[in-house]
């Protein structure tokens, strides 16, 4: 779970990586994960306006 703006920021830095590390063997379950956890920052913090 996501608890700051520079927690958002960091998940979105490491799943730039785990993307350009596609071979990393847990990059497919830390890129859900990573997603995940964005797309909930992203949701929470965009209000009725935002979508």
């Amino acid at each position: 779970m996501l608890r700051s703006e520079a927690d958002y920021i960091r998940a979105c830095a490491r799943a730039r990586d785990f993307h350009s590390a596609a071979r990393h063997p847990l990059a497919e379950v830390e890129l859900e994960k990573l997603a995940l956890a964005i797309l909930t920052w992203e949701l929470k913090n965009s209000g009725a306006d935002g979508i």
